[in-house]
Parts: structure tokens; sequence; C-alpha cells
């Protein structure tokens, strides 16, 4: 009997305090919860693009255990655009680096398709004439991430999309690391891979 009476004095603290109960259908498991809290339906990704105006992770409903029907948006003063729609697909990761050119804030969004083995869409944000473009996309990397170093010289950052390949006939993975560069307005890739 002492139990019920503990959780009234605890529901009516909660309500006094005015700290918001959690519902249970909000908990999730660990690896569905977004990279930080959602504040306002917007997550924690965010990016200034100076005079372009800033991007977004907008949350969407929910459908089932694995949708997530997200939105890139960009926001400019008051006004919002979809850039990318994630198609049931997760943001997971993000890499911000000055690609297109020395004061360009370009990403390259890590989205997880949900299904098994380790793959991965990655989709590479980038401005070109004022505006926020899909540059390159590239789908079902296994075991996909990307980073942006400087492999040609030429003292500008190339993008590196790194990936793991079988052999069928030996059943050997490795790891293999395409080289794209941005060049003319175009994403060029380097002949060969590492």
């Amino acid at each position: 009997m002492k139990t019920p009476c503990f959780i009234a004095l605890f529901v009516s603290l909660v309500s006094f305090c005015g700290i918001p109960a959690l519902a249970a259908d909000r908990l999730m498991p660990a690896d569905e919860v977004p990279l930080v809290p959602a504040r306002d339906k917007i997550a924690s990704f965010h990016l200034d693009l100076g005079s372009v105006g800033r991007l977004f992770l907008v949350e969407g409903e929910r459908e089932g255990a694995i949708g997530h029907f997200d939105e890139i948006v960009l926001e400019v003063g008051h006004g919002r655009t979809t850039v990318l729609k994630t198609e049931g697909r997760r943001l997971i990761d993000a890499v911000v680096g000055s690609f297109t050119s020395p004061t360009a804030h370009d990403v390259v969004l890590v989205l997880d398709t949900g299904g098994a083995g380790g793959f991965v869409d990655l989709v590479l944000l980038g401005v070109v004439d004022g505006k926020v473009v899909v540059l390159h996309e590239e789908e079902a990397v296994k075991g996909g991430r990307a980073e942006f170093v400087d492999r040609t010289g030429d003292g500008r950052p190339d993008l590196l999309i790194h990936r793991l390949v079988e052999d069928m006939a030996t059943n050997q993975v490795k790891q293999v690391t395409e080289v794209w560069t941005f060049t003319a307005g175009k994403v060029t890739a380097l002949p060969g891979t590492e």
C-alpha cells in the first residue's frame, strides 16, 4: 500500500516543479536516438552558410520502428525550403569542409539506410550560384564514410570516400578510398583508388 502513495507523491512533485513527464511512447531505443535531443522538431544538425542561410534537420513523422522521414531544410530569414528529403533514411553523421571554395561550408550527410550490412548513403551538399544543391551522391556504400583532405597537393581539400569492398573469389574484405575533386563546377573522381 505504500507504493501507490509514493507514486502519487512523485507525480505531485513532478507537476509542482514543472518537470514534464515522459510518455512511454516518446522513449526510443539507444540506436534510434537522434544525434542530440530534438528541440521544436529541429534536431541539432545545423550549418550556418552565411548569407545563403542555415541548414537544419527537421524531424518528420515516424512511420514504424525504422522510418525517419525527415528533411534537410534551408532557412533564410523566416522562410524555409526543403533541400533534401531523407526518404526513410536516418542522419547519423555530417562532415563539413571547404570543398567547393576556400570560404565554402560544404557538407557530406551520412544517411543510414536501415538495412543490414552497414550500408550508408553519402550526400554532398554545396552552394552553387547562391543555391544549396546536391553536388554528388553515393548510394549503398558498405562501411562508408567521408572526409575532406588535400590529397592532390593543391592546397584545397578533396573529398575522400572510404568503402569496404569484398573480393567474392577469396572472401577477403579491404577498404578502398576514392578521391574526388571539385573543378570547373563539377565533382570529378580521380582515376584509381587508394
